[in-house]
């Protein structure tokens, strides 16, 4: 089955799924704002929901060699052009997370970004902690975060092998998955996707650094050096021989970071990757 043949047929289902939904919630007279009733529906044997239930962090590239770096927050009128100036410079294509908020704003650079080769994501468009206050009660709420942006992104997802997800701050609950898989639209989406480093700045017992973020590297209480966070992201990626990185559109010090890591890659030999490459990805189609 090609990729049109398998989004139209996984459109189907979730359209029938959705029918039955509603119908269900029309019998028993739940208002749209409660949270679905899902245990008692039948689903299809060989429906294929691409929200899961925990975030994604295994991507076959242990011992592989390659990395694949992956921005979020953005894209900033400030910042994006010089990050994407640095990325073809140096023949590096990437993955960007997208905010809805910002993107909106800002859609020459959508454009730039998939004439340039890079893969574009879903970001939430808020950027909202999803785990906290009405995401967790309310599910529309949670389905505008995400369909607003899409409707934003949606023209330069085109040519695109997947559409992705990354939840902000990596926050996500089971019960999002199921509220998303029955949108057949945002359906679609693979994801949330988590990373391999950058999730926060780590020291072993010894004070030999394992990983940054380049968040934290440049708080005020963190005050690291670009070399210095540079040497958590190599040792994390290091560590796996491959993986993805989290990094930040956005924060001026990350654009000299991505300057040293990306020679510092190099030089160990590393291949640069982006998230439509993963073939392990594809097992969410």
């Amino acid at each position: 089955m090609n990729l049109a043949e398998s989004r139209e047929t996984r459109a189907s289902h979730h359209f029938l799924i959705t029918m039955i939904l509603l119908a269900a919630l029309v019998s028993v007279g739940i208002s749209a704002c409660t949270r679905p009733q899902t245990t008692a529906i039948e689903v299809p044997a060989d429906a294929d929901f691409l929200f899961q239930e925990k975030n994604i962090a295994r991507f076959g590239l242990r011992g592989s060699h390659k990395v694949a770096l992956t921005f979020d927050d953005g894209p900033s009128s400030r910042t994006t052009p010089r990050l994407l100036d640095l990325l073809k410079a140096e023949g590096v294509r990437a993955t960007f997370f997208l905010v809805g908020g910002h993107a909106r704003k800002n859609p020459s650079l959508l454009a730039r970004l998939r004439a340039e080769g890079h893969v574009i994501g879903n970001h939430s468009d808020t950027h909202a902690n999803l785990t906290q206050g009405l995401y967790s009660e309310e599910p529309e709420s949670v389905i505008r975060e995400i369909q607003d942006t899409h409707t934003v992104i949606a023209p330069y997802l085109v040519g695109q092998k997947h559409s992705y997800f990354r939840a902000p701050y990596g926050a996500w609950t089971r019960q999002h998955a199921t509220t998303l898989n029955e949108i057949a639209e945002l359906s679609t989406y693979i994801g949330p996707i988590y990373w391999t480093a950058g999730g926060r700045i780590k020291f072993n017992s010894e004070g030999a650094i394992l990983d940054a973020a380049d968040w934290q590297c440049w708080s005020s209480k963190s005050q690291m050096s670009v070399e210095q966070c540079a040497d958590g992201y190599m040792a994390a990626l290091e560590g796996h021989s491959g993986g993805v990185a989290l990094l930040h559109d956005g924060p001026e010090n990350t654009l000299a970071l991505v300057s040293v890591l990306v020679q510092r890659l190099k030089v160990a030999g590393y291949e640069f990757v982006t998230l439509d490459d993963l073939e392990t990805l594809d097992q969410y189609q």
